[in-house]
């Protein structure tokens, strides 16, 4: 056999992986803590994403985090975007949104939160969303062999 035939072998090995690698199914560890200031109500929201894959790197993530009530009504959106994502590794979504009282009331419903504490600013810390009420929403990413990768970059 020759040369080129391995190699096409090799390719269409390392494509077929490429597209059975698993994506990111949900959100890890959603939380939110909310503040004000000045009128402004900040919502801290932090999350990890996991890539589960043993040689698959995930690049140019973006998408929405959608934070839902129990109901499944979509309460806010989050934007994200991840450069890179290594196999076996997690990152992080950290977004901070400014919302008016009228918006975040929904979210402070949900979690439970008195309005009137959070004004005369007693620390609520950091409150955890169920999965039930958290998605992702329009993820995109590219899939990348490791070694591919980490090739381009040496």
């Amino acid at each position: 056999m020759t040369k080129s035939f391995y190699t096409l072998i090799i390719i269409s090995l390392s494509l077929l992986l490429i597209s059975c690698a698993k994506k990111p199914e949900a959100p890890l560890h959603p939380a939110v803590i909310i503040t004000i200031e000045q009128d402004i109500f900040l919502v801290n929201f932090t999350c990890s994403v996991l890539n589960e894959n043993e040689n698959i790197a995930f690049t140019n993530l973006d998408g929405v985090v959608n934070i839902k009530d129990n109901a499944g009504s979509i309460l806010l959106e989050i934007p994200f975007n991840i450069p890179v994502i290594l196999p076996f590794a997690a990152a992080s979504i950290n977004e901070t949104l400014e919302l008016s009282e009228d918006a975040v009331t929904p979210v402070l419903t949900l979690l439970n939160i008195d309005k009137e504490k959070l004004k005369l600013s007693e620390n609520i810390g950091k409150k955890y969303l169920d999965e039930k009420n958290i998605e992702f929403k329009d993820l995109n990413l590219e899939k990348k062999d490791i070694i591919e990768l980490l090739r381009g970059k040496i």
